[in-house]
């Protein structure tokens, strides 16, 4: 093999560049590597003959590959990534895996207006997808860090039907905007934002595309982070307090589409009331949907526009509450789906306490 610069800067990270053998120039030769006892196809000449050669490379083809062929051996294995049913007792192996100074938040900025402070939600991802053959990466779901090497989010956005998650961002506040400073203070302002690859994802085993029962997933990042101030992992309700918790209230955040179905640029915030569950799902049966035992409903009050029902799927949902003897912001629900409408049903909520030990029992360090 010729390094690039060898190979008259023909080449890119796509492209494999070979010495050659001037005789041999047959348009579509393929080129063979070897791994251990096993031949492997990496790739086709695409460019001239000569001295050097260019072929290109099949690993960014693979995918394509796989979705036309269905060829079951080329799926993506990753023992870290591999959902398994073995679920250790929560709270006896919570501290060995999240950290104790979870849910940094400070308790007076929990009332009053819709906008999101800088700093305020740190634990907040957006879960980028990126289109195959394309270099564009869509936001379509939300995420909350948990520690430093796990985003959780819902399995529908973890499994990526049709696409995988590409990539996380953390730490944003504004998309687009280059630098996030707090509106009553122009100093106070925030690192720069953070992407990062992600390595696998995994969405719960028993996850019911119909009923959306188990609806959790992980993306296990492909290197660990470094916690900053507005890059912090959110706290698990993993005490049997905790998992007993109900709230009259809860704060749900995101970057969802308001309405009128526009887009919002910056972080949002809504306090968000608990509903009923016989009412929930007497409103949700109207629309031919029954809810499943792992769920739960809040909505926005009156004049509010704090559901989580256009684009925030995924979005954390929580409260500050005892953890460990110190008040600390816990994520007791991920949203998981609501009525086109907004303001027809409730939003639903994946219960977070319920499957504590299933996150436990999927991450690895």
């Amino acid at each position: 093999i010729v390094g690039n610069n060898q190979c008259n800067e023909k080449s890119d990270s796509d492209v494999l560049c070979l010495k050659n053998d001037p005789n041999i120039c047959d348009d579509g030769e393929i080129v063979y590597l070897r791994r251990g006892s096993s031949w492997f196809m990496g790739g086709f000449m695409s460019n001239f003959c000569g001295t050097n050669v260019l072929f290109n490379g099949l690993l960014k083809y693979v995918s394509w590959i796989r979705r036309i062929t269905k060829l079951h051996y080329l799926e993506e294995s990753d023992e870290s990534c591999q959902p398994i049913d073995v679920e250790p007792e929560p709270f006896y192996y919570l501290l060995n895996h999240f950290p104790s100074s979870c849910g940094k938040y400070t308790v007076n900025k929990i009332a009053g207006g819709h906008a999101a402070s800088v700093f305020e939600f740190p634990w907040m991802a957006i879960v980028l997808y990126r289109e195959d053959g394309s270099d564009k990466l869509s936001p379509l779901c939300m995420g909350s860090l948990i520690n430093q090497r796990y985003v959780m989010t819902t399995a529908q956005c973890a499994n990526g039907d049709p696409f995988k998650p590409y990539r996380v961002r953390l730490g944003e506040h504004t998309i687009d905007q280059e630098e996030d400073c707090n509106a009553n203070d122009e100093e106070d302002c925030a690192p720069p934002v953070l992407d990062v690859d992600v390595e696998c994802s995994l969405g719960h085993q028993g996850y019911d595309h119909g009923t959306k029962l188990n609806n959790i997933g992980l993306i296990r990042l492909a290197r660990a982070v470094q916690f900053q101030d507005h890059i912090q992992p959110v706290c698990l309700p993993g005490t049997y307090d905790l998992a007993r918790t109900q709230l009259p209230n809860y704060i749900v955040s995101g970057w969802g589409r308001n309405e009128t179905r526009q887009r919002m640029k910056s972080l949002r915030k809504a306090i968000v009331s608990s509903v009923d569950e016989t009412k929930c799902r007497t409103q949700y049966a109207l629309f031919g949907l029954t809810l499943a035992e792992d769920q739960f409903c809040a909505e926005a009050g009156a004049g509010s526009s704090g559901n989580s029902c256009h684009g925030d799927v995924g979005a954390p949902l929580g409260y500050t509450a005892g953890y460990y003897g110190t008040q600390q912001f816990v994520q007791f629900g991920i949203a998981a789906f609501g009525t086109f409408g907004c303001r027809e049903a409730p939003s639903v909520y994946t219960n977070v306490s319920v499957h504590v030990g299933w996150i436990i029992g999927n991450i690895r360090p």
